[in-house]
Parts: structure tokens; C-alpha cells; sequence
């Protein structure tokens, strides 16, 4: 397979398509009436794609395989066994390099090795299993020493990424404690950044973070005055 630039793109029910290069234009994209892009990679031909459903399942699909030119995009539900109440919450290229964190709405993680989501079958890998009640609704590649969480509550922790330990599967640990609601973000940050935010045109920074410096599991505080009310890092 020869090593080419290709854009893939995942519409919200479901549809996925490979177009070639990188300078691709969204409004390009065929869609359903009703359906809208629900998520755009850029990746390689020889690429191995990883999605991630909202049961905690790791699929993946190679790029070479995507209908690409003028073919029609193909239901996403012909490659991988998806049930009919999961959701991806995750799209990326697989790199092997990454490790990945998995977080549920009760506030539960852990990290994973991308070589542990390599998945030879359509039928996925459950990675997270999540309790009664809960949903994994948060997966992401791990970019930097700090976790900083925030809850429903509007409580923010930062505490070191090493206090959540690398694992092939499980039912993840305790990432902070919420006494009504749940978890609502979760945003990686190196010693030394500022936390830094935008709401409308205005931005915000705030330098010194150790008012919600702590260990893995504690409640934190209230976010700083000016944090996003819909409690989300970014966007």
C-alpha cells in the first residue's frame, strides 16, 4: 500500500469516507439529510485508525480499506460491531507511541498503552467496563504530567498523571470525588503551564494553580472566577 496523505471522515450516524490529501473541505462531504460531520482525521493510506465507543471498546479500521474517491461513504456499522446504543466518542490515527486515558461520567479512569488497542477482530476489545449507571464519555491521548478534572459541581483538581496507573483493561480508579453530579472535563497540562481559557472574546489566565493542586481521588475547589459555565476546558 503506498504511503499517501488522506482526510477521513465520520458523519453522526454513522457514515465514513477517505478523501484524498490533507486540504479537505468539509462542505465536500456527501451527507444524509439530518446527518452532520461528527469528526475529521488526517492520517496516512497505511495508517491503522482507532475509534472508541462510549461502552469502553477499542476498534480499529486500516485507512486503506475506507471508500475513497468517488465512492459512496459506507455505514461505519458494516466494519465494526457497534451496538445500536453505543456512540464513538474517539476517532484519531493509531500511534503507537500514545497512551490513552479513559474516563466515565462517575469520575472513574485509566490509561491505556496504544499497543494494548490494537484489535485484530470487528467484534472490538472492551478496554473499560463501566459500572451500572455509568458511561465511558471521555477517551483521549495522554499530552502532559498534570490532570486537571473538573466535576458538575464546578470543583477543579490537578494532580500528577503518574497517580493513574497504565492498565490493559479494567473498571478504572477513582480520578476525583463528587458528591452530587459527575465528572464534566478533564484537560492535561505540564509543570509550569498557566490554565488558560476564552469565553466570548474575552481570555483568561490564571498562572498560579496550586489552590487546585492535590492527589488523585480528593474533591478540589471551586474553579477559578471566570471558568466557562458549561465547566469544559475548552470549546
Amino acid at each position: 500500500i503506498a504511503k499517501e496523505p488522506v482526510t477521513v471522515w465520520l458523519s453522526q450516524l454513522g457514515w465514513i469516507k477517505a478523501a484524498k490529501g490533507h486540504d479537505f473541505n468539509p462542505e465536500s462531504a456527501k451527507l444524509k439529510t439530518g446527518d452532520q460531520l461528527l469528526s475529521i482525521i488526517a492520517a496516512q493510506s497505511t495508517d491503522k485508525l482507532l475509534l472508541i465507543s462510549s461502552s469502553g471498546k477499542a476498534f480499529n479500521i486500516d485507512a486503506s480499506k475506507l471508500p475513497s474517491g468517488k465512492e459512496a461513504a459506507e455505514p461505519l456499522r458494516l466494519m465494526i460491531d457497534l451496538g445500536h446504543d453505543e456512540k464513538i466518542i474517539a476517532f484519531a490515527p493509531l500511534s503507537s507511541e500514545q497512551t490513552w486515558i479513559f474516563a466515565s461520567k462517575a469520575g472513574k479512569a485509566l490509561m491505556v498503552q496504544a499497543s494494548d488497542l490494537v484489535v485484530s477482530t470487528k467484534t472490538g476489545k472492551q478496554v473499560m467496563r463501566a459500572a451500572d449507571g455509568d458511561s465511558l464519555f471521555i477517551a483521549k491521548p495522554v499530552s502532559g504530567s498534570l490532570i486537571a478534572t473538573i466535576g458538575e459541581n464546578r470543583k477543579m483538581l490537578i494532580f500528577p498523571t503518574y497517580q493513574l496507573p497504565v492498565m490493559k483493561r479494567g473498571q478504572g480508579i477513582t480520578l476525583q470525588k463528587y458528591r452530587d453530579g459527575g465528572l464534566s472535563d478533564i484537560y492535561f497540562l505540564n509543570e509550569g503551564d498557566a490554565l488558560k481559557w476564552k469565553v466570548k472574546d474575552k481570555e483568561y489566565e490564571v498562572k498560579d494553580l496550586m489552590p487546585w493542586r492535590g492527589d488523585r481521588a480528593q474533591t478540589g475547589r471551586l474553579a477559578p472566577n471566570g471558568f466557562p459555565a458549561n465547566n469544559k476546558f475548552v470549546g
